[in-house]
């Protein structure tokens, strides 16, 4: 978080933890927090966007909560290269899904959705494999975005 930011303001008017933005050792990225394999940013609304992942799982549930804050977004390429991830899990409460979010996750086959997504970015899960099975409530906007690639109801 920048000093005097709206989101400093925001975060001291209603309890929020202060972060403030450090270089992170790993990548150029600007960071407002860690929390276990997540780094994030806090957005002015205060929810959080996670801006990379350094984990190492094969079967991944993002948590819809970090630190107390809770998760609306995932930065363009939080995830991207990941060459371990085969199964990704977002939960309701996600609502951005931004560019190159998942981008080069070849290994990638399955990704749940959740009904509170309301964008995700056309080229989010670009050079992944081809055969990603999308699971999406019907009638959501996530089972609209996947279109004509392959998408389950998850009921």
């Amino acid at each position: 978080m920048v000093e005097g930011s709206p989101s400093e303001i925001y975060a001291n008017e209603n309890g929020i933890k202060t972060v403030y933005y450090t270089p992170s050792a790993e990548t150029d990225r600007y960071e407002a927090g860690r929390s276990g394999d997540y780094a994030y940013k806090i957005e002015r609304d205060g929810t959080i966007h996670i801006t990379r992942w350094y984990g190492s799982d094969e079967v991944l549930s993002i948590p819809s909560e970090m630190d107390g804050l809770k998760v609306s977004g995932i930065s363009g390429a939080a995830f991207s290269c990941s060459q371990c991830v085969r199964e990704i899990t977002i939960p309701d409460g996600i609502e951005v899904i931004e560019e190159y979010a998942f981008a080069l996750c070849t290994k990638l086959e399955k990704v749940t959705l959740p009904e509170s997504v309301r964008r995700i970015a056309g080229n989010a899960f670009v050079s992944c494999s081809d055969t990603i099975s999308f699971i999406a409530p019907e009638g959501s906007y996530a089972a609209e975005w996947s279109g004509s690639r392959r998408v389950e109801d998850d009921r």
